[in-house]
């Protein structure tokens, strides 16, 4: 119980303050170890926990080979290098009530809708302007593109334990009017599975997703045209081009060891042969985030130590969302946020090896 309280107080706290979540959590699981009399109690296979040893292993060793080579090592580095740990959770855990976390995710998820829908009523944002209104970003946690992440985790417990069709409305809607690119791919991801999932032995089910899906496109199409700004933001891509083409830039002048951490915000004093229009403060990519702190080696035994945890979920429903949510990462930096991962702890550990409990909340 005291567990999931603090997830909620962390979820809070993470949006513009993640070195506070990691710091919280870092303090509740150390109080959990200690409570348990310090055993720790391990999911999947030895070969899982084998590539995170040597990722941490490498990521260290970058991060000296870096610090020695500059001659500099600051706080921030130290944070960064830090960060890496919370990924254990994907591998390790502590007891939690699966149903009561589950239901604490759904309700929570429909308060933060409700207030986000009446505040857009009650000043009447225009829908062309949602995404950059600065009432909506000071007042709604994670706004616009974090919130999307609890919304879409609740659109698939409510799909995945078939809730009412009016909270999936419900939450749909919420999730449209973040404005995230990364909400309305993850809302056709969802819906569309299930969908063929649950009718796929219908011999009608075909012909009726095709009407729908012609008609939804149809109409979105229409919409879309007759709001020349909306379209704007929704289809850009100058943004990551930009970061992309100064990604690669860092990349190829240091390919295997990577800037010991550093991201592509923090690399300004490095002459590259691409001038960005901007100082990005980071990617918006994991694997380019990956790939510029810790190099190709990095990336490798990160992407190994994913895909181990990956074919470890027995659960498919939870396999499926497990790596939607990683296609969705690659538009924004998700993988460094708190909350986030603590999500993909969830799909990776609670229908495997289980130390969750289901039923009775002991924590």
């Amino acid at each position: 119980m005291i567990l999931l309280f603090i997830f909620f107080l962390v979820f809070i706290f993470a949006i513009d303050f993640i070195q506070i979540a990691n710091i919280i959590f870092l303090i509740i699981y150390t109080k959990q170890v200690l409570k348990n009399k310090g055993k720790i109690q391990f999911s999947g296979k030895l070969s899982t926990r084998f590539l995170f040893f040597l990722y941490i292993t490498w990521i260290t060793l970058t991060t000296v080979i870096y610090s020695l080579i500059t001659n500099t090592i600051d706080t921030r580095n130290l944070t960064q290098y830090f960060f890496n740990f919370q990924y254990i959770i994907l591998i390790i855990g502590f007891n939690y009530n699966i149903k009561f976390f589950e239901k604490w995710v759904l309700n929570f998820s429909v308060l933060i809708t409700f207030l986000f829908i009446s505040l857009i009523y009650y000043y009447n944002i225009p829908f062309a302007a949602l995404r950059d209104s600065e009432m909506l970003i000071s007042v709604i946690p994670g706004y616009p593109n974090t919130l999307a992440i609890p919304l879409l985790f609740a659109l698939w417990l409510a799909f995945k334990q078939n809730k009412t069709i009016w909270l999936k409305f419900f939450l749909i809607i919420g999730l449209i009017f973040t404005g995230s690119r990364g909400g309305l791919l993850g809302i056709i991801f969802i819906v569309l599975y299930f969908l063929i999932k649950n009718n796929s032995k219908s011999k009608y089910f075909l012909l009726f997703f095709s009407i729908l899906l012609i008609s939804l496109f149809s109409i979105l199409a229409n919409f879309l045209l007759q709001n020349d700004l909306i379209l704007t933001q929704l289809t850009r891509s100058y943004d990551r081009e930009d970061i992309f083409r100064t990604t690669m830039a860092y990349f190829t002048k240091n390919p295997i060891f990577g800037y010991g951490g550093n991201t592509i915000g923090q690399l300004q004093d490095i002459k590259i042969n691409y001038s960005p229009s901007i100082i990005w403060d980071h990617t918006h990519n994991w694997v380019f985030e990956i790939l510029i702190r810790y190099g190709l080696v990095g990336l490798v035994l990160f992407l190994a130590f994913i895909i181990s945890i990956i074919k470890n979920i027995s659960d498919f429903d939870k396999k499926y969302i497990f790596i939607i949510f990683l296609i969705l990462a690659l538009f924004q930096n998700f993988i460094r946020d708190f909350v986030f991962i603590f999500f993909l702890s969830y799909l990776a550990n609670s229908s495997n090896d289980i130390r969750i409990i289901k039923n009775g909340d002991k924590s």
